[in-house]
């Protein structure tokens, strides 16, 4: 089972995304910005992905701050930033902290669900990739056709170097120069 560590504070999108990660089959952790500590990094096992709500405003981080943070505690997961209130510029400013997207609130569920299982498991999808780790095979008559399923898989890490690489080959300014 996939597990999925969410910085979110709104109790009621905690419950809608409870309810919506755990019927397709991932378990989801919940944590409060003040409780990112030292001492929560070494006690927590490491997510398969980070969803972040960077419109936190606490006393010790806000979202941006709690962003840097989980960059650098866990530097290989990807991380979903989430808010209601970003405009272009911060939105940037996100995306080069290391963030693989910035979702805009309020939320689509079943979207960011079909997000986090192509992030998560790929171009092959969520069904085949649990159907090759299940120890029967699929039932006969039953195929899944999905396209890019030949494709290989791009690890985090390899996906930020390219990312870096080519965004230092791009020329900069509104017209290039």
């Amino acid at each position: 089972m996939r597990r999925i560590c969410a910085v979110l504070e709104q109790n009621e999108l905690r419950t809608t995304l409870r309810r919506a990660f755990e019927s397709e089959g991932y378990h989801i952790s919940f944590v409060d910005s003040t409780m990112i500590t030292p001492a929560w990094f070494r006690q927590t096992p490491m997510p398969d992905l980070i969803l972040a709500d960077v419109d936190l405003v606490s006393p010790d981080h806000d979202g941006m701050a709690v962003l840097e943070i989980l960059r650098t505690q866990w530097r290989e997961v990807p991380l979903m930033a989430l808010s209601g209130v970003l405009g272009p510029m911060p939105r940037q400013t996100i995306l080069e902290m290391g963030a693989i997207c910035c979702l805009s609130k309020p939320l689509d569920i079943q979207m960011l669900v079909r997000i986090i299982d192509v992030t998560l498991y790929g171009g092959q999808g969520k069904r085949k990739a649990i159907m090759e780790q299940s120890p029967r095979p699929p039932a006969q008559g039953r195929h899944l056709s999905l396209p890019h399923a030949d494709k290989p898989r791009v690890r985090w890490s390899e996906w930020r170097e390219n990312r870096a690489a080519n965004s230092a080959r791009e020329p900069t300014g509104p017209r290039g120069g």
